[in-house]
């Protein structure tokens, strides 16, 4: 079984879209919104991390229940007062984007939480179950946090 593969992949993604999505919080002060919510979905990401980490000890893991990168660390530098305002990019595109990406991510997670879904149902890992019913969702909820921003925003972003 190939368990403990898939759990750390979906450990470093999950990682990889909390730092991304406190990234996309600090980036967009001004937008409140956006900064608002993504730091707020960060934090499921770092939940999730967590939860990985404690159930993968079972499938011969050891996975940090903490993110370690700095970049994503609670007091991340932040980007500087232009990019923070929007000055450096009046057209707002990098908005949209970042949004994108966001989505992105945040779509090849809940694939991949998919994928353990799958192995887990098939080999009956009710411990993997339970945990994917509470990430999965949430992670889903990322991808239509961002794409409703996207929908909401791009009209008025590419006709100004």
């Amino acid at each position: 079984m190939k368990f403990g593969a898939v759990l750390e992949e979906l450990h470093r993604s999950e990682s990889a879209l909390y730092a991304e999505l406190l990234q996309l919080s600090q980036r967009y002060l001004a937008e409140h919104e956006v900064h608002y919510v993504a730091r707020d979905l960060s934090q499921w990401s770092r939940d999730h991390v967590a939860r990985l980490a404690d159930v993968a000890v079972d499938y011969g893991q050891t996975l940090d229940s903490e993110i370690s990168d700095p970049r994503a660390s609670k007091h991340a530098r932040e980007e500087s007062h232009r990019a923070a305002f929007g000055v450096d990019n009046p057209s707002g595109l990098a908005l949209l984007w970042d949004l994108r990406s966001i989505y992105m991510a945040a779509g090849g997670v809940s694939m991949q939480w998919t994928m353990l879904s799958q192995g887990a149902q098939a080999a009956h890992k009710a411990d993997l179950l339970t945990v994917i019913e509470t990430c999965q969702p949430q992670t889903m909820r990322h991808m239509s946090w961002a794409q409703a921003q996207i929908k909401s925003l791009s009209a008025q972003i590419v006709v100004s």
